[in-house]
């Protein structure tokens, strides 16, 4: 047969086996085309009627290649997910409370619907850090609200859209459903990129849910209850399976060595928001995060025990598809609703319809329909990490596990047949004889060959998924989680039993309390066991390893080298299956549509130009990847970043030797600093160490951060001048930070004033105050280290939170020269400033604050007379590169 022939034969069994995946295909390249650019809805709509006509006519005919019709589907499909992504990115309608929303606020009542169950934040140790209770935090509750009108300035307002509301005040007896009227002020949502390098961009999140706008109220009195909307038979029902599964999992459980009630809400019903902070990211840095999300693996495991069970009943297929289709479907009821459950269950149902309406269950099929309902419901949905490593775990598991286990056996006869041939044997054996004799001459029982089997048939699953998600989940989470594998298999037979023993509690919990509490008990002791492996999985040597996003050629090499590699082991199971069967083509006999992907895309022989083609993409992604590795060397610049942090100061300098420092690390904001912006920030570097942490003085918003970011990289030592501890009650944040260090192993080394200058990382440091023989009792403020970092010529002035008196003492000294200026406390204004500016003649000014310029009133904007001022407030995250060319920013 010519080759021709055979890949059009090829293309054939595809669009047989799977018809969705290149619909699916085109949806999401169209969603990604459309957003990137400014493709008009009415072009995007004519491509569509022109491949529907197209396709309709190739089909009624009859004629066309199949290749050809790939092509037209996917088109149809690429201007399908682009009208989706234009239609969801349409410009609001002109009542919407967008245009009502300014930056720093305006006063309106609006009316509406709380969409959401409201939830209540209030200051902890969990979310503040250890010093939350020096901050100035209060208690909020956060809810979605579906407006419908309001007033503003004494009039009228016809108004609609989704906003967030935070209410300063606990409201314990809020519902979802009610109607509502509020009195705050309506801000605008933050810029669509994140405001510092790797954090978590909130503002994009809440555009994805169609948030609009937020409102801010001061208090629970200026929320004033209207009537109630009655929920639906359906929503009641919903809400009932929710509260009565919760009741029952954990109605019997107590506190012990771990809050099991919490635990169970978390790992079985998907309750993320009650989860400890500690254990989450001990479950990230093994590599078993995917348990945590409560999303493909937990309804795989449900579906699995679900299956056991129906096959030690000695169901049919049907009978137990219907079960397991019942169990997916009640299980969604049952958690939390979030994306990644409503993933897998669109995934897990459309497994199981393909079993009960005897459809082949082609993986690559159902799941191309699953992305086109997720994107038909959110196109946006495709941007979030969470849906692409659902569905990109998935295909590798589906397709890429396969191929590895091929590789594996062939590996497996290559070493039998090295043995045959170094003893002299014949080598003249097949494949399954050679597995058979392999079998023969093991010492191992019949049991113990199978549970071996199915260790490595685990292995290489979990790896299989591993592999094809390792780039996203650098690009996000900077974490390669290299135990991932090995994690995985040792807590899914635990989480297995769990999810398990937790179902089956919920279903016997009504009938027997006493039943229930053995059960309970059981669960105890697996939730137990589950901590103590995830903390021991987490301790292990490459757990905390931090790399930096990989860039897009590699992303791309890699991507194409691992499809490669699933065809040319597809292309060896067609060879085995043809001489199996004696079918030249393989197919003979075998129904339309069953064979999937990984069969069916390698007709064709291309045995020595598929192994070649594979050799040269891994050794291009290599190179590709040791360039880029190598290309991270230290470069002759310094690099300082202010990251905007609020009302604070978090500055972090890479020196020309590549190491880091810190000068402080801390705000004064409602949240850990160190957990959500300084160690994002520094993991998007591929930082995983910090040499020195130098403390100003001994104000909280210069060190808040210090102890969430202690908990997940390295500090060499924390550097504090004499004056930190002078007058430093026991009771204060202050003392609290020192004994904190001091307790998990980062030395405390008070600076020696006398040593005014010195060198670190290829960078020279002047220390300019306070003085060895300062006599006078100083403010925590004035108590502030100063010091000036230079290289090549250049350099910049740290000056912490210095008033009047430190400022007037530094011009007395004179040579205060610096090229940028990091303004005192936050570009607060005293007497002293505008000659304290003159005197430093920087060209560059940088504000840590969270007040924009606009909104500023202390004169701030007068005294800098025309040099360059940069405020965190209004730029974010502001990065100072200083080498033998200059001085310059960094835009990003």
């Amino acid at each position: 047969m010519r080759r021709s022939d055979n890949f059009q034969l090829a293309c054939s069994e595809f669009l047989l086996a799977s018809p969705l995946f290149p619909v699916a295909a085109g949806m999401v390249c169209g969603v990604v085309v459309a957003s990137t650019t400014k493709c008009s809805i009415n072009v995007l709509l004519t491509g569509l009627i022109l491949s529907t006509l197209l396709l309709s006519i190739s089909t009624t005919l009859r004629s066309g290649h199949p290749a050809t019709l790939w092509g037209i589907i996917f088109i149809g499909g690429l201007c399908a997910g682009g009208i989706l992504e234009r239609r969801a990115n349409a410009p609001p309608p002109l009542d919407s409370v967008a245009y009502q929303a300014t930056e720093w606020g305006r006063f309106v009542r609006l009316r509406g619907t709380v969409v959401d169950r409201p939830t209540v934040r209030a200051p902890s140790e969990e979310w503040l850090g250890p010093f939350w209770r020096w901050m100035h935090a209060q208690t909020h509750t956060n809810f979605l609200m579906d407006v419908d009108g309001g007033e503003t300035d004494g009039k009228f307002l016809a108004a609609s859209g989704r906003v967030r509301v935070t209410v300063s005040e606990a409201m314990l007896d809020l519902e979802a459903g009610e109607r509502v009227e509020i009195l705050g002020e309506l801000l605008t949502l933050s810029p669509a990129r994140s405001r510092n390098p790797g954090s978590f961009n909130w503002g994009e999140y809440l555009r994805r849910q169609g948030v609009v706008a937020r409102l801010a109220c001061d208090g629970a009195a200026n929320v004033r209850r209207i009537d109630r909307i009655h929920d639906t038979l359906a929503s009641q029902a919903v809400e009932a399976v929710r509260r009565w599964s919760t009741a029952w999992l954990t109605n019997d459980l107590a506190k012990g060595e771990v809050d099991d009630a919490n635990f169970l809400n978390v790992m079985v019903l998907g309750h993320r928001s009650e989860f400890d902070r500690k254990l989450d990211r001990a479950f990230s840095r093994c590599g078993a995060a995917h348990f945590v999300a409560v999303s493909g693996s937990n309804v795989a495991m449900l579906m699995s025990a679900v299956w056991l069970a129906c096959r030690c009943l000695r169901w049919n297929r049907r009978r137990g598809a219907w079960l397991m289709l019942t169990a997916v479907v009640l299980y969604s009821l049952a958690t939390e609703p979030r994306a990644p459950i409503l993933r897998a269950t669109v995934i897990g149902v459309l497994y199981c319809l393909s079993l009960i309406l005897r459809k082949p269950t082609s993986g690559l099929n159902w799941l191309s329909a699953a992305a086109i309902v997720l994107i038909v419901i959110d196109p946006q949905s495709i941007f979030d990490a969470g849906f692409q490593l659902s569905f990109v775990a998935v295909l590798g598991v589906t397709q890429l596990a396969p191929a590895m286990s091929r590789c594996a056996r062939d590996f497996r006869l290559g070493v039998a047949q090295l043995i045959r041939r170094v003893s002299g044997e014949s080598d003249a054996v097949d494949d399954d004889d050679a597995l058979s004799v392999s079998a023969k001459q093991s010492k191992l029982n019949l049991s113990a060959r199978a549970a071996m089997r199915t260790v490595r048939e685990v292995f290489i699953v979990s790896t299989s998924a591993w592999l094809a998600t390792l780039p996203i989940t650098l690009h996000y989470f900077q974490h390669p989680q290299l135990w991932g594998p090995i994690s995985t298999i040792i807590l899914w037979p635990l989480m297995t039993a769990m999810m398990t023993l937790g179902g089956l509690k919920i279903l016997i919990a009504p009938l027997s309390s006493t039943l229930a509490g053995f059960v309970g008990r059981l669960l105890s002791w697996i939730d137990v066991g589950i901590v103590r492996c995830v903390d021991l999985l987490s301790a292990l040597p490459g757990a905390g390893l931090v790399w930096r996003p990989l860039p897009a050629l590699v992303i791309g090499l890699y991507y194409i080298s691992l499809t490669i590699f699933i065809l040319h082991f597809a292309g060896k199971y067609r060879e085995a299956r043809r001489k199996d069967t004696k079918d030249p083509l393989g197919v003979m006999g075998r129904p339309a549509g069953s064979v999937s992907l990984s069969r069916a895309t390698v007709a064709f022989s291309y045995r020595s130009a598929s192994r070649w083609m594979l050799i040269f993409s891994f050794s291009m992604t290599f190179v590709a990847w040791a360039y880029w590795r190598t290309g991270i060397r230290p470069r002759e610049e310094l690099r300082i970043t202010v990251l905007a942090v609020g009302a604070g100061l978090a500055t972090v300098l890479k020196l020309p030797d590549g190491s880091v420092d810190l000068y402080d690390a801390g705000s004064s904001g409602s949240y850990d600093v160190g957990t959500t912006t300084i160690q994002p920030y520094l993991r998007n570097e591929g930082v995983d160490r910090v040499a020195r942490a130098y403390i100003s003085h001994a104000d909280t918003d210069h060190f808040s951060g210090l102890p969430g970011l202690q908990e997940e990289l390295e500090i060499g030592e924390a550097i504090i001048n004499p004056m930190f501890r002078r007058g430093v009650p026991i009771r204060s944040a202050a003392h609290s930070l020192l004994q904190f260090l001091e307790t998990h192993g980062t030395p405390v080394r008070e600076m020696d004033l006398r040593r005014r200058k010195w060198s670190e990382g290829g960078a020279e440091f002047e220390l300019l105050w306070p003085e060895p023989s300062i006599g006078k009792e100083l403010s925590d403020n004035d108590s502030s280290t100063v010091f000036r970092v230079s290289y090549k010529g250049h350099s910049i002035l740290l000056t912490g939170d210095i008033e009047d008196f430190a400022q007037r003492a530094l011009l007395s000294q004179g040579d205060l020269h610096a090229d940028v200026l990091v303004l005192p406390h936050h570009g607060s204004v005293r007497r002293s400033t505008k000659e304290f500016i003159e005197a430093v003649g920087a060209t560059i000014l940088i504000r840590s604050s969270g007040q924009a310029m606009a909104a500023t009133v202390n004169g701030l904007p007068n005294l800098v007379n025309g040099e360059d001022i940069f405020n965190t407030a209004d730029m974010g995250a502001i990065t100072v590169v200083l080498d033998a060319g200059g001085v310059r920013t960094v835009k990003r």
